[in-house]
């Protein structure tokens, strides 16, 4: 006996599927019954076809996924555009990429609008107090740390050769708390405007208890105007580089650093002093002494 009729045996004496007229005589050899497997003459059907997506399903799938998606940019798009008044007025609520603000609080708030005029006031307050060597004023407004004010007065220093241009000051964001302000300043420093880097936007959050925090220019790089006058002094002038702008020889935490330079009175007035000379030095090409 094969295997094959030894397996069927076997399953015909375990009777699964009683058949009085297969299976009550004994054993029947296998092949008859297998080849009635193999011809397909068991009627079972499914009642409905199962038939596979046509080519043209997924481009359809496709092209509604694309309208959809057009969908949603057409109402981002009317979205953002209501965010800005048509009477001309400044919005309020549009927050730039990068740290801003997200929450927002509606333009037509009357008492929005005013905090925000309350908060233009004082960082124009801020820059005419630079501008005038008002450090009692400074403090009030910003009341910064150590390194913060050593920061503002060599700021000072700058300004009084070189006032500070405050051209344009609007709001960027506002939130319950911040109403985050940018302002468009030059600075008029000579190397700053040989390299083209004197224009620049200067952010500052102002919170509701009229506390105001400065952050970092945005724009140009300021700081190649840094570096040059450190390149300038480190070969030209190392003694008084070393003595009064290289940040290594300053008590960490109590200057502010920038373009290899520390931000500190003693340092602006070294730069103002050669400022003309790293122009020509600049102009004929950083020759080296």
């Amino acid at each position: 006996m094969s295997t094959t009729e030894r397996i069927y045996a076997l399953l015909v004496d375990a009777n699964p599927v009683p058949d009085p007229d297969a299976l009550s005589p004994g054993p029947l050899p296998a092949a008859p019954h297998l080849r009635l497997v193999d011809s397909g003459r068991i009627p079972m059907q499914t009642q409905e076809a199962i038939r596979p997506p046509s080519p043209g399903a997924p481009r359809r799938r496709a092209w509604a996924v694309a309208l959809v998606a057009a969908a949603i940019v057409v109402i981002a798009v009317t979205a953002g555009a209501l965010l800005f008044r048509g009477d001309g007025a400044r919005p309020v609520v549009d927050a730039p990429a990068t740290t801003a603000p997200q929450t927002t609080v509606a333009s037509e708030d009357a008492a929005t609008l005013a905090r925000i005029d309350a908060a233009i006031v004082r960082v124009q307050s801020f820059y005419a107090a630079l501008n005038g060597a008002d450090l009692d004023t400074i403090v009030a407004l910003v009341d910064p740390g150590e390194a913060d004010l050593t920061m503002w007065q060599a700021n000072m220093v700058l300004a009084e050769q070189h006032p500070i241009d405050v051209s344009r000051c609007a709001p960027t964001s506002v939130t319950e708390e911040i109403v985050w302000i940018d302002c468009q300043v030059v600075i008029a420093d000579p190397v700053w405007v040989a390299l083209g880097v004197s224009e620049l936007t200067a952010p500052w959050y102002v919170y509701e208890d009229g506390r105001m925090e400065w952050r970092p220019y945005q724009g140009a790089d300021f700081s190649e105007a840094n570096r040059a006058y450190r390149d300038y002094l480190m070969a030209h002038r190392p003694d008084a580089y070393s003595e009064v702008c290289d940040p290594s020889r300053v008590e960490f935490g109590t200057v502010i650093f920038d373009g290899g330079i520390a931000l500190a009175p003693e340092c602006f007035q070294l730069t103002l002093s050669v400022a003309d000379d790293v122009v020509a030095w600049i102009e004929a090409g950083r020759p080296s002494p």
